[in-house]
Order: structure tokens, then C-alpha cells, then sequence
């Protein structure tokens, strides 16, 4: 670990204190293909590590776990170029890199596919959970006492109830006061349904199936479902605890701290010694890091490139909660259009059109001619708004002599917000008269909202936009998912092959593929030579010291390495 540790931190993190970017003798993270590879093997990311850290893994994690994940690489590297071809993946396009290329396959197929494969395994999950709990209550329980163990020092259980209650009331309270317009009553029965129903019993639950059957179970994507039933627009409430947790695997630990003879009252007290330090010293260390170089940036290659991948599939489901809506009253005749969170302090001008190509999707149909541009300011403290450039609003003037000669329906009149207007929220009402048709068909409206009145600028928003989030959610591949995870387990019960394969699987789907071509390597060394050769019990006991070793090393020579860099940036170089 040291030696790595030399070679793969130190050289890096060295030189890039004392020079402009930092020398790497191996490439961090990885070794990248993709964009060579990608004329043969389309929509396929190709690469590996050469750091040593996934082999030591794959030395001690579960082998069929392991052989899942590679056989899941196997078969996606088989997979998504026959998919592309075939046109289910139509936003990769060559010359995409390993990040691109994993961030839009999962958009236009493997997303999909995953939650399909997850909600499988969930009910995989649930119905070995219910067979194990059947086993175990038809075999003799022992005398159960609700005595805890003497000295063990446990706390009354009114006292453990009265501090759960209250941290969870400190979560929706705090929620409720800071954002008083985001939790509505209806979110706020939710908090409260998942803070003392739902954490409660999901938490009993995994507690008492991990010590009978060593299995955990859960409910995916439950936050998701809330946040979009709820109907609410915008991206703050993804970023508020919904009180949704699960402390079954607490209960492992406590028998960990009965077993080692700690009393609870002895972690308690360390626990209130070691927060406000770690909380002060945490602040003061990474403001500090944060200073040592831009982030990212070449300083830190890795963060350099997951930072954005991550970025991208949070926002996925960030932004799937902004899109506009349009609503029509057809006894007044008037359409009004409410956008997404418009930023604060800003000027906007509007305008809209209108279409007969109702059936027709929106790049598709042919439009009448634009209503007038109106402009409006976003004034959230409802301060008075600054004078507007009127300069450069484009020409009003608007020809109907084309529109009508081509059968198209006239430009809508604009009723508000009008020219010069404050608006105090951020989905303000754009409402506009019903445009005139000839022939009295159905009308289909676009607007459009940006910072600039060329409507071409980087704020741009229109009714007819959709968030990634929609194109990404297949039903139909879900559906393919669920069915292919339903599959694989029954095939491997039936032949008797490890279950864990699946679970190997699902871990492929997520992940980089580049690291687990190499954990690979490890797996097939314990399993073909040192299990042999120490066997497999004593070959765990060696693996996991390795590991640790390894590990320890890595991280003494970091923190070695880190400390060098500080020091040299905290020193200011005088010219005399």
C-alpha cells in the first residue's frame, strides 16, 4: 500500500504543489478507450484502472458477486452496440468519452432497464425474506425476555422514544418554518406518515430480518413517487428531508458494542465529545482544501471527472419537477401558461403562438405568427424593478396577411403579465387571448420566456419543453427490466446457480464498467489459487488483513502527501 500509495498519490499530489499541473506516471482514474473504440463498438464505454485498489476488492468480496458484475459488463459491451444500431440509443454520438457515453446510455436505455432490474430484485427480496421468516418461526424460538442484559447500559424505552420523536419533529419543524410556501399540508401528513410509520417500521423490520435471515429489505424510489404525487414545481423540495430512514443496521452495531463489553452510555458520551469537534475541525480542513486549488480541476483528476457525471444524474431527477403547465379556460378564452422557477431580480420577455397541428408532436407542427413581445421582472422581495433597455425589444409590428393566406390561425394577444410589469413569484401566470382560427379548429399554444428578446439565450424556457427526466423513464423498458430480473431468478433457482449473481448484476448497471474489468482479476485469483492453497475459511482471514494493510497504507501515504502540498501552499515566496 505504501509503494502504490508512492506511485499513485504521492507523484501527483507533490507535483502538483510545486508545478502547474500535477505529473501522473498512472493514468487517474482510468485509462480511457472510449473514443477510439467507439467506431466498432458503438454506445459502449471501453477502458480499465490500473489502480491496484478493485483487485485487493475482488479478493475478498463474494466471488458470484463478483463474477455477476463482469458478466453484466460482458453482456452490456455485447448489448449497446446492437441497441444503437437498432435505434435505442439515439443521443450517443461518436467521439463521446467514457462519461458522455455512460451518461446518455443510461438516458435513452440502461435507466430504465436498471429500475426495472431493481423493483425485481425488491420483490426477489421480499419473497426470500418471507420464505427465510418461515423457516426460522417454524423451528423452536428460545424464552424471550424484554429484560435487556444487565451492565450493557440501555437506556428506558420511554427515553429512547421521547428523543426519536424529537428528532424527527426537529426535521419537519425545521422544514415547515424555513419554508413555510414549499410544505403544504398534504407534503407535511407525508413527513409525518414516513418519520413515525414508515422509519419505524422499516427500521423494526430490517432489524429483525438481518438477525433471522442476514437480508434487508426496502422500498425504492418512495421519495421520488411522494415528490411527483405531491404535484409540487420547482427543485427544493428534493434538497428537504423527507424523514425516510432506515436504522435496522443499527442494531447490528449494537450487538457489536455488546459483544466488545462498551456500555451505551460510554458511546453516547463519546458521541457528544467527538460531533462538535469533528464538526469544527471538518469546516476548518476542507475550506482550507478548498483553497489549495480550483475544484475541479487538474488538481484532483478524479473529482474532475465524476463531479459532472454525478451532477448530471442528480439533476435527471432534480429537474423532472420543472416543467411548465398550460391551462385553458374556454368560457373566457384565454390560455395562460405557467413556467418553471424564473431566477429572481432578472427582466424577461415573453411571447406566444399558436398551432392546428394538434396531433402532431411539437417540432412537427407549423405555427401562425408571434404575438408581440412583452416584458415583465421578477422582483421575489417585491422591490420596485430597475429601467429596462426598451432599445432592444425586436420590432412589434405584426404581418397576418401570410398567416392567413397559408390557413394558419392568428397571433394571440397577450394579457398579462404586461410590458414593464413586477411579478413576486417564480411561476408567475402568462396569460394570453385564444388566437383566431378561419376555420374554428383547435388550437395548440407554444410560449417562449428568456433574459434576451432574440428568445436565443442560455435561459431560454418554452411550453413545449420536456425534462430529461421523461424521455429517460421508458414504461415499456421497465417493464423488460422487471421481467428479465423475475427471470434470472427463477432460471438460477431452478438450476441451483448463486443468487448473488443478480446482485452482481444490478452493481453493473450503475457503475464505471472500467473498475470492475479489473476486480475481476482479483476474484479469479482467490478463487482459483488461494482458496486452494490456504482454503477458503483461512483464505477470508488473510484477504481482509490484505485489504486493510493496503488500504492503510494508501491512506498513510495520502495524508503524508496532502500535508507536503498544504504546507507548500501556505507558504508565500518573498523577493528578498
Amino acid at each position: 500500500g505504501v509503494v502504490w500509495g508512492l506511485v499513485y498519490v504521492a507523484v501527483p499530489a507533490i507535483s502538483g504543489a510545486f508545478m502547474e499541473r500535477p505529473v501522473q506516471l498512472i493514468p487517474i482514474p482510468w485509462v480511457d478507450f472510449t473514443q477510439y473504440t467507439g467506431y466498432f463498438l458503438e454506445a459502449t464505454p471501453i477502458g480499465f484502472t490500473l489502480h491496484l485498489g478493485p483487485i485487493f476488492a475482488g479478493l475478498l468480496a463474494p466471488f458470484w458477486a463478483v463474477m455477476g458484475s463482469f458478466l453484466g459488463v460482458v453482456v452490456h459491451t455485447i448489448a449497446s452496440p446492437i441497441l444503437y444500431r437498432h435505434g435505442f440509443m439515439p443521443n450517443w454520438m461518436m467521439g463521446m468519452d467514457t462519461i458522455q457515453t455512460h451518461f446518455v446510455t443510461g438516458i435513452d436505455f440502461w435507466m430504465s432497464f436498471g429500475i426495472g432490474i431493481t423493483f425485481a430484485v425488491t420483490v426477489i427480496g421480499f419473497y426470500q425474506v418471507w420464505m427465510g421468516v418461515r423457516m426460522a418461526t417454524t423451528e423452536k424460538a428460545a424464552k424471550r425476555s424484554w429484560e435487556p442484559p444487565p451492565g450493557r447500559g440501555d437506556f428506558r424505552i420511554w427515553v429512547c422514544i421521547a428523543f426519536f420523536c424529537v428528532s424527527s419533529l426537529y426535521t419537519i419543524v425545521v422544514a415547515r418554518v424555513l419554508f413555510p410556501h414549499l410544505i403544504s399540508n398534504t407534503l407535511l401528513v407525508f413527513f409525518f406518515i414516513f418519520a413515525f410509520v414508515y422509519t419505524p417500521l422499516i427500521s423494526f423490520v430490517n432489524a429483525r430480518l438481518d438477525g433471522l435471515v442476514g437480508q434487508n429489505v426496502s422500498v425504492p424510489y418512495i421519495k421520488e413517487a411522494t415528490i411527483f404525487l405531491s404535484g409540487f414545481k420547482g427543485i427544493e423540495i428534493w434538497f428537504v428531508d423527507f424523514g425516510i430512514d432506515n436504522y435496522g443496521a443499527s442494531a447490528e452495531r449494537f450487538r457489536q458494542i455488546e459483544l466488545t463489553g462498551t456500555r451505551f452510555s460510554s458511546i453516547l458520551k463519546a458521541e457528544v465529545f467527538m460531533v462538535p469537534l469533528v464538526l469544527a475541525t471538518s469546516f476548518m480542513y476542507w475550506s482550507y482544501i478548498w483553497k489549495l486549488a480550483p475544484i475541479p480541476s487538474d488538481a484532483y483528476p478524479y473529482v474532475q471527472l465524476m463531479w459532472p457525471l454525478r451532477a448530471l444524474q442528480r439533476s435527471v431527477w432534480v429537474t423532472g419537477t420543472m416543467r411548465g403547465e398550460i391551462e385553458t379556460n374556454e368560457e373566457r378564452r384565454q390560455v395562460t401558461w405557467i413556467p418553471s422557477n424564473l431566477p429572481d431580480g432578472s427582466w424577461w420577455y415573453w411571447r406566444a403562438r399558436a398551432s392546428v397541428d394538434v396531433d402532431l408532436e411539437a417540432k412537427a407542427r407549423t405555427y401562425g405568427p408571434w404575438s408581440k413581445t412583452d416584458v415583465f421582472y421578477t422582483a421575489f422581495d417585491n422591490s420596485d424593478p430597475p429601467l429596462h433597455p426598451r432599445v432592444s425589444i425586436p420590432d412589434q409590428s405584426i404581418d397576418l396577411s401570410e398567416a392567413l393566406d397559408k390557413g394558419l390561425p392568428s397571433a394571440p394577444e397577450i394579457l398579462g403579465p404586461v410590458e414593464g410589469s413586477r411579478v413576486d413569484k417564480p411561476n408567475p401566470r402568462m396569460m394570453i387571448a385564444e388566437a383566431f382560427d378561419q376555420r374554428g379548429r383547435k388550437l395548440v399554444y407554444q410560449f417562449e420566456v428568456d433574459k434576451v428578446p432574440s428568445f436565443d439565450g442560455s435561459f431560454l424556457q418554452s411550453s413545449d419543453d420536456l425534462p430529461i427526466l421523461f424521455d429517460a423513464l421508458k414504461p415499456k423498458i421497465i417493464g423488460v427490466g422487471f421481467v428479465v430480473g423475475i427471470s434470472m431468478f427463477i432460471f438460477m433457482s431452478v438450476f441451483g446457480l448463486p443468487i448473488l449473481m443478480v446482485f452482481g448484476y444490478i452493481q453493473s448497471l450503475t457503475q464505471i464498467p472500467h473498475v470492475l474489468v479489473t476486480q475481476i482479476i482479483g476474484a479469479l485469483l482467490a478463487r482459483f489459487y488461494f482458496w486452494k492453497k490456504y482454503g477458503k475459511q483461512e483464505w477470508r482471514l488473510y484477504a481482509a488483513v490484505l485489504v486493510v494493510g493496503f488500504s492503510v497504507g494508501m491512506a498513510l501515504v495520502g495524508m503524508a502527501s496532502v500535508s507536503i502540498a498544504m504546507i507548500q501552499k501556505s507558504v508565500s515566496v518573498l523577493l528578498f
